[in-house]
């Protein structure tokens, strides 16, 4: 019972990683390279019909697998790590950004 959690929570940490990934990718794409224009349609869409889901799957992600690893005895570090950058990410992009 036990190890099928950790492995669970495992995949619930990469996953919450691939979707920090991706949002860093369009940031990084949109905001600073300037490939796709920041203020056109096509960054609009990508915005609110991907990353926004994604962000919101992988903070629900992120605070499980936080919870998990803290009401389990057998705590895991590099779940916490993974799930970390998500959490700085949206802290910044919707706390800090915004003030």
């Amino acid at each position: 019972m036990e190890r099928t959690r950790i492995n669970k929570n495992r995949k619930k940490a990469v996953i919450s990683f691939i979707i920090f990934i991706i949002c860093l990718t369009k940031y990084v794409l949109v905001n600073l390279y300037e490939v796709i224009p920041r203020y056109g349609s096509t960054s609009r869409d990508i915005t609110w019909f991907i990353i926004l889901p994604a962000v919101i799957i992988g903070l629900i992600l992120s605070i499980s697998v936080i919870s998990e690893n803290f009401k389990s005895n057998r705590k895991n570090l590099i779940n916490i790590l993974l799930v970390l950058p998500m959490l700085f990410f949206i802290f910044y992009f919707f706390v800090i950004k915004l003030f």
